[in-house]
């Protein structure tokens, strides 16, 4: 639920436009959430697992009752927050050039690149961005 709500769609929309359009803070708390979410998984599969084996290898004996699922539950949240606070911390904003495509040279030997995203070209040069390769080179 949390990765539906709040890493998909801002991981969509950064996969379709150049460029992170979102601020520092969901910069920040976006990979923030995916690591939560992905470690809060894992470990709720583990706790699950051992439940079951436990359930398999000792049926009378064990009994999970609801105060210990709560006090488990609470126990893999928090330390899924803890774990990731790194990645709050330390995520910072900084341009990165990515491209996905080919690499266009032009006559003072600049690299401009096309990208494919869903079929559709955007050429990029500097920071402006073309939906046409004209366009381009008449900026050049």
């Amino acid at each position: 639920m949390l990765v539906a709500v709040f890493c998909l769609p801002i991981t969509l929309l950064d996969s379709l436009y150049n460029g992170w359009r979102y601020g520092a803070f969901l910069c920040k708390a976006t990979p923030y959430l995916q690591g939560v979410s992905v470690c809060a998984s894992v470990n709720f599969l583990a706790a699950i697992a051992v439940d079951r084996y436990l359930a398999i290898c000792y049926t009378l004996e064990h009994k999970m009752t609801w105060r210990i699922a709560r006090t488990i539950v609470f126990l893999i949240w928090t330390c899924s927050l803890c774990i990731m606070i790194p990645w709050a911390l330390f995520y910072k904003m900084s341009h990165v050039c990515r491209f996905c495509g080919d690499a266009l040279k032009t006559k003072w030997g600049l690299k401009l690149h096309e990208d494919r995203h869903l079929g559709l070209s955007k050429y990029s040069c500097c920071d402006k961005q073309f939906s046409r390769k004209e366009d381009l080179t008449r900026h050049m």
